[in-house]
């Protein structure tokens, strides 16, 4: 789902919805603001540029990111994938 928790800036605790889980560790270090828009929840969230967003994981269950088994049949990526 798109509700995996992140640490911004190691210190502020946010669910970067509507971000899907394969994408949060995109969020790290981008040079451009990040703004997410939850409408059903009338809330805007802004990330400033070059910020650290860590997914919360523990040591028990870790955010391992995902890996296509076979290239995108659209782009031919394999750095990135469409999800049915």
């Amino acid at each position: 789902g798109a509700d995996h928790p992140v640490l911004v800036a190691g210190a502020r605790l946010m669910s970067p919805s509507p971000i899907p889980r394969y994408d949060v560790l995109r969020l790290d270090q981008r040079p451009h603001p990040i703004l997410l828009g939850a409408g059903r929840r009338a809330r805007l969230t802004a990330i400033p540029p070059y910020t650290s967003v860590r997914p919360l994981a523990f040591d028990d269950i870790a955010l391992d990111p995902e890996q296509a088994e076979q290239p995108c049949w659209r782009c031919g990526s394999s750095a990135s994938y469409r999800v049915p």
